[in-house]
């Protein structure tokens, strides 16, 4: 019997879904107010003001209010009436080594305070990890600034950055206030890890996968945030309360409610916390989390479920367009792909109450993680390049928990030098046939480390181009492939030697021709920071360039126009394989091509930049625009002496050659050493007429030996 569609929610339906949000609200509401609503006390009802508070929490919807009271203990006496200054103490804390061996490590207990400007005074114990007391973890984002507080640490100064005390007073006022259930000892890496002892930082890099494990809790700071953040932290209790209801809709606010209440529960993810690498491990490990924001704190899981219920939600749309989130929303995404995927493949094998968790991710989810295999270290350095740390080594290292154990022990001892711990892994992924995802990530355009490494090992810390655009490879720039070794040969590793005294990699591959002088695209902000302008005059100067070499370029192209455009959009036009949901393609290139460019030349001084990542509209021409800046920047224009045209990378320099590896997806730029007997690797290129396989399918060109050194 056909199964007939569900029926829309009826009206009793959707009075039901309001009724259980606006219950939920009110009760929220009350608590808010007898805890949190005075900025001078901690666990305070505002009664010490005489009713004055901070904010009021208002209704989200026209709809009455169930009437919720809830009556609390009166406030007892409070020992003193004001804070207490920092005592005057000139010592340091000094740290008490720990015994390496009995797999020891440091909690904190903070202990209580009376008003929210008082310091934060706590004491330091040594406990080995093989029985610890119950503990929870603080994650915590470190943030730029120096450390110009101070905190009491036994009874001795310890230098704190304003992130950790901040982080502090707000787990104090959770711990002394409504949850005292909370556990008792803290773990937190500025303090509980002597920074500057080499040795032991190394060891207990390597015990955080226990530490954060065996953590009953995990308290997850987003830094302060007013109490009028309070419509999003309503909105978000709403949501989860009805999640799953058939008439879910009916319990939230329009998008256009004067409250913001959307734009203040979609500003969560602006928090600085959610740019740190080392965060990722953080909630991955965590058995249970609770986030701390201001004064508001709430479990982990309810944020994630009321995300999850909004995710096709016009307004996430809305500020997936604007940019208004900048890279959290897209950070958020990756965090919980790897949250996801090691909790299925490794997590529910260790532990049988995770497979509750995994049954909530649903039937579909699952079996996607399930096909697509546990993340390996590559692939996660990979998802988290564009998460900030500040030593280069944590690029990696930061990820080495939630690594296999083979690859934490490739990566050797925190104590080696960066270039070493970046060959290590290279080396690594390059004998397990990962040569060409490691090249998509290497070369001289993409080089900070001035240590001497291989050129065609990834500088992992240079990823980004400025503080704007991310490196891409063009091996990732579109979901189908590319295949100019041939088809059927992509990511064929080929032969392969590795000189590891020397680390030298040997390729086979086809030398297929040489650069002539590159245009390079303009700087990111160029004139007035505008992209478009810098769009518009490169154009300008490729077609003049293309105009003057027509006779060139004739004996490669039979329609330079269509040729060019082609390049330009490194021949993505959003079509069949390469479709992506909010873009339209790209059907007919030549129309769509002068129709962008006309755009662009009657907007640039009234339109804002393109926001890399977020979709503009739906139309064609927007499309088109948004491909060029994100396949052209940060390249360079190109002609060959044979008459291709490509987009190379940014450095790439007249006689660099164009190479094909066998088994490789794309064409990369070598430049030959002064020594003459091997190459540098530049990048990957796009070069038109070569993509697929047409350079050596005919078998006129030899195979060589290329040594990348």
């Amino acid at each position: 019997m056909e199964q007939q569609p569900a029926l829309p929610p009826g009206p009793e339906q959707a009075a039901e879904a309001q009724n259980i949000a606006n219950t939920t609200s009110q009760i929220l509401a009350s608590v808010y107010r007898a805890y949190y609503c005075c900025s001078i006390h901690e666990r305070c009802d505002g009664s010490c003001q005489e009713g004055a508070i901070d904010v009021l929490p208002t209704p989200l919807l026209t709809t009455p209010y169930y009437e919720v009271t809830i009556t609390t203990e009166p406030i007892p006496p409070r020992p003193r009436d004001h804070p207490v200054a920092f005592p005057n103490i000139a010592k340091e804390y000094a740290y008490d080594p720990l015994n390496l061996a009995r797999r020891e490590f440091r909690l904190l207990t903070v202990k209580p305070g009376v008003f929210r400007a008082d310091y934060v005074d706590c004491e330091v114990q040594i406990f080995s990890l093989d029985s610890p007391p119950e503990y929870a973890a603080l994650s915590y984002c470190w943030g730029p600034d120096l450390p110009d507080r101070k905190i009491l640490c036994s009874g001795n100064v310890f230098p704190a950055r304003e992130s950790l005390e901040g982080a502090l007073k707000r787990f104090r006022s959770l711990r002394h206030g409504d949850e005292a259930d909370a556990p008792e000892y803290l773990w937190a890496d500025a303090v509980c890890i002597d920074q500057g002892n080499a040795e032991e930082k190394s060891s207990q890099l390597l015990l955080m996968q226990d530490i954060y494990r065996k953590a009953k809790q995990v308290y997850v700071d987003l830094g302060n945030v007013t109490p009028r953040w309070y419509p999003g932290y309503d909105l978000m209790n709403r949501v989860f309360a009805v999640a799953g209801h058939p008439a879910a809709a009916a319990a939230l606010p329009r998008l256009d409610h004067p409250s913001n209440c959307w734009e203040a529960y979609w500003s969560v993810l602006r928090a600085p916390w959610f740019t740190r690498l080392w965060i990722i491990q953080e909630i991955t490990l965590a058995r249970t989390a609770t986030i701390l924001y201001g004064r508001f704190h709430f479990e982990w899981a309810r944020w994630e479920k009321s995300f999850e219920a909004l995710s096709a939600s016009p307004s996430l749309r809305y500020h997936l367009e604007t940019g208004t989130m900048g890279n959290g929303l897209i950070n958020y995404w990756k965090l919980q792909d790897i949250k996801e995927n090691y909790l299925v493949h490794v997590l529910v094998q260790q532990d049988r109450d995770e497979a509750f968790r995994a049954r909530e991710l649903g039937g579909h989810r699952l079996m996607q993680i399930l096909t697509e295999g546990r993340h390996d270290a590559l692939k996660m350095v990979q998802l988290t390049r564009d998460f900030g740390c500040s030593e280069p080594r944590d690029r990696v290292f930061a990820l080495a928990s939630i690594m296999n154990d083979e690859e934490r022990g490739v990566l050797g001892s925190y104590q080696l030098s960066v270039s070493e711990i970046y060959m290590r892994f290279a080396r690594y992924q390059v004998n397990r046939g990962k040569v060409f995802v490691v090249l998509a990530h290497a070369g001289l355009s993409v080089r900070r480390v001035r240590a001497a490494m291989p050129s065609w090992v990834p500088d992992w810390t240079a990823q980004r181009v400025g503080d704007e655009v991310p490196h891409r490879p063009l091996s990732e720039l579109r979901p189908v492939p590319y295949s100019a070794s041939g088809p059927g040969n992509n990511q064929i590793t080929g032969e392969i030697k590795l000189e590891d005294d020397l680390m030298e990699l040997r390729l086979k591959g086809y030398i297929i021709d040489t650069i002539m002088e590159p245009l390079p695209y303009p700087n990111a902000h160029g004139e007035g920071g505008n992209r478009h302008v810098n769009l518009l005059n490169f154009n300008n100067r490729i077609q003049q360039l293309v105009s003057q070499s027509s006779s060139l370029c004739s004996t490669q192209y039979h329609d330079l126009d269509d040729a060019l455009i082609r390049t330009l959009l490194i021949d993505d036009l959003y079509t069949g394989g390469n479709a992506i949901d909010w873009s339209s393609p790209i059907t007919n290139p030549a129309t769509v091509y002068k129709q962008a460019l006309e755009t662009i030349r009657g907007r640039n001084s009234i339109l804002p930049d393109i926001d890399h990542g977020a979709a503009i509209t739906n139309s064609s021409v927007e499309t088109c625009i948004t491909q060029m800046v994100t396949a052209c920047q940060p390249k360079a224009f190109a002609l060959t002496k044979k008459g291709y045209m490509g987009l190379v990378p940014q450095g790439t320099a007249e006689g660099d050659v164009v190479v094909i590896f066998v088994g490789a997806t794309v064409p990369h730029i070598l430049r030959k050493t002064r020594e003459g007997d091997g190459f540098l690797l530049v990048g990957e290129t796009y070069v038109h007429g070569i993509m697929y396989g047409e350079a050596v399918r005919d078998g006129m060109l030899r195979s060589c030996e290329i040594m990348i050194v």
